[in-house]
């Protein structure tokens, strides 16, 4: 069946058969309901990230429902406190999700224009979005504004070819993130297994610790005696903003648009190996810093790990695999801002083994590390290609009639 279009301006709630955003409103949590109630800190490249998205009442959820009914093949765009990030729904979970104010939801009348060339065309609109919000991604984008948004839609047979040159490439990176996924799951299993279930020490003599039994061979050592705190500050501009969250180190400006308070001209300097700690409330926000050199807020936490006792990546995956010890660290009925306990940290403890085994391990650990890192790259070739071609493809530079994909 053809598309019912006759020219190729529109308004965007022309195209659409629903508008709308999420709650006004909050609704009650409940733990495990299976019930999500999603908000823009939930949304990041192009997907719902469920890990740590709030989950509510069956009644709320419901009540909520009315207004969102979000399905497979909406388009989602968040609309207050960072304006423009987008998903194209496809998930098993779409009929028990439903959203906080700062998500809005665009349903396609698929009798008008196909939903994942409308996906693509508002992606490549972003800059025009934000001009409507006040030329700032920290403005709101009205539901009114969204609706008037102005669209040109192509005729059917490019709009099939533009998805399928896009939709190819998109692919890609999913394959390549999937295998980076299953890849760090194996990192972690195997460091499970030596490090955390001894698997591979069975014929070893154990001693009771408040880890439970562990190879006698292996030290402890108190986090005091392996963490160095770090207060220098910069107020350099070339230098990149990170910001910690459960999840690690990310480049600042892929979670926030916002600039950090201006109360202070100087941030936190981190560097390549160090622990930190960002701002907690409930979850812990930690992260061991990759790159060489980054800033943080100045009420971030920050230590320089004693490397000649300790390898980086041992201590992170230690923390990983024992998140509930290191939860009593977060100050207690702390408002978000105030980060951990410092004091609390340092009287922790960990485990080590001796070099010899940990090189051992190392030595096979690095093979999944090397792979990772080309996927890595493959991710960001593809990435780029992507977002080159998605603005020539809807503006008719390139001419897509000729292009096969398989």
């Amino acid at each position: 069946m053809s598309l019912e279009l006759s020219n190729s301006q529109y308004k965007l709630e022309d195209l659409c058969l629903q508008i709308t955003d999420g709650k006004h409103g909050d609704c009650e949590n409940q733990e495990n309901s299976g019930y999500y109630f999603v908000s823009v800190k939930d949304i990041d490249e192009g997907e719902i990230h469920y890990s740590n998205a709030r989950q509510i009442t069956k009644y709320d959820f419901e009540d909520t429902d009315k207004r969102t009914r979000l399905e497979n093949e909406d388009i989602l765009i968040t609309n207050s406190g960072t304006i423009g990030k987008f998903v194209f729904v496809n998930s098993p979970l779409s009929r028990k999700t439903t959203f906080q104010k700062s998500v809005a939801i665009i349903k396609p009348n698929k009798n008008k224009i196909l939903p994942k060339f409308l996906y693509y065309y508002l992606i490549s609109e972003k800059r025009r979005l934000i001009e409507y919000a006040g030329g700032t991604t920290q403005k709101n984008l009205l539901l009114r504004d969204i609706r008037n948004f102005e669209v040109e839609v192509p005729d059917e047979f490019h709009q099939k070819k533009i998805i399928e040159i896009l939709n190819t490439i998109d692919e890609l990176i999913k394959t390549k993130k999937k295998l980076n996924k299953n890849l760090n799951h194996q990192r972690k299993l195997l460091f499970k297994n030596w490090f955390i279930d001894f698997n591979d020490f069975s014929d070893y003599e154990l001693y009771d610790t408040a880890f439970g039994l562990i190879p006698k061979t292996w030290h402890i050592y108190d986090f005091k005696e392996i963490l160095t705190k770090r207060t220098e500050k910069s107020n350099d501009d070339s230098i990149p903003m990170f910001s910690v969250t459960n999840t690690g180190i990310h480049p600042r400006e892929d979670k926030f648009n916002k600039k950090l308070s201006a109360s202070t001209s100087k941030f936190k300097l981190i560097y390549k190996n160090d622990l930190v700690f960002g701002m907690s409330r409930e979850i812990l926000n930690w992260g061991l810093m990759e790159e060489q050199i980054g800033g943080v807020s100045s009420a971030y936490n920050v230590f320089r790990i004693n490397e000649e006792k300790i390898n980086p990546f041992y201590l992170k995956s230690f923390i990983e695999n024992y998140i509930p010890y290191f939860k009593d660290i977060i100050k207690p009925a702390s408002r978000e801002g105030q980060g951990i306990d410092q004091n609390v940290l340092l009287i922790k403890q960990i485990y080590v083994p001796p070099e010899n085994i940990f090189n051992e391990f190392y030595n096979i650990d690095i093979n999944f590390n090397k792979l990772i890192n080309l996927n890595k790259i493959k991710i960001d070739k593809l990435t780029n290609l992507r977002d080159v071609l998605l603005p020539k493809l809807m503006s008719g530079e390139i001419d897509v009639s000729n292009i096969n994909c398989e």
